[in-house]
């Protein structure tokens, strides 16, 4: 099989001390892994484990839920961050999401793609985005006017704890979704090497990344962080249609 094929690719001569790819990127192990049929996914986090220097996104350092989806162990290393200036707005950032209602629904029907094939990973996320949306349908027409054509409510606290598991997003169900979210992200990484396997789009990808890092912020240290989140919800209207 291509996963056994992984040391062709890690033992190729270009890629050894001195190799015309002595040091190379994803495309690089892509172009080897096509001449050796190796998967250049796998040979990937194979040379990773003993490299001296690899290079990443800040997301899979910051970020604890992608950090765990691929397996980034931190443990001894040194960790040298490129325009650490904005780093405060970074782990902010990482921490935080904005989600709109169209992104939601295109997120469920690829979701509930994905369920036909492994219903044990899929189906629970597919039930949680189901219960943002239906959550979102019940409260926006009683938000509070803050503007003209604007309306914003938020909750904080043991309010915003409640406002989520009306949503099927519960701190008892959390580490269930938590487990299945990892597994689906590992599996995207993998299809990224291997385009014929399905997957969710890139940008499915992103915003269960975003979700699952600000859900697991707020429910970690058993709920000592609730009070640092609001959970807010607008609906405002633009010229020539409402959102």
């Amino acid at each position: 099989s291509e996963f056994k094929n992984v040391s062709k690719i890690t033992a190729h001569p270009s890629l050894q001390p001195r190799g015309h790819n002595e040091v190379h990127d994803i495309e690089d192990l892509v172009k080897v892994g096509k001449n050796v049929r190796g998967c250049p996914y796998y040979a990937a986090w194979t040379m990773a484990e003993n490299a001296q220097l690899v290079f990443c996104p800040y997301s899979y350092i910051v970020n604890p839920v992608i950090r765990a989806g691929v397996e980034v162990d931190l443990k001894g290393a040194i960790i040298i961050f490129d325009e650490a200036h904005n780093m405060e707005d970074i782990a902010r950032e990482a921490g935080s999401i904005n989600l709109e209602e169209d992104t939601l629904f295109k997120l469920q029907n690829e979701l509930e793609q994905m369920s036909v094939g492994q219903p044990m990973i899929y189906q629970p996320l597919c039930e949680v985005i189901e219960g943002l949306i239906s959550w979102i349908g019940r409260k926006k027409d009683s938000l509070a006017k803050r503007d003209f054509q604007h309306y914003f409510s938020s909750w904080t606290g043991d309010k915003a704890l409640r406002e989520l598991e009306e949503s099927n997003i519960s701190r008892e169900c959390f580490p269930i979704l938590l487990e299945c979210f990892t597994k689906a992200i590992r599996t995207s990484k993998e299809a990224e090497m291997e385009p014929d396997m399905p997957h969710l789009s890139g940008i499915s990808v992103l915003t269960l990344e975003e979700l699952f890092a600000s859900l697991t912020y707020f429910f970690s240290r058993n709920g000592s962080h609730i009070l640092d989140y609001h959970l807010g919800l607008q609906r405002s209207t633009k010229r020539g249609d409402s959102s």
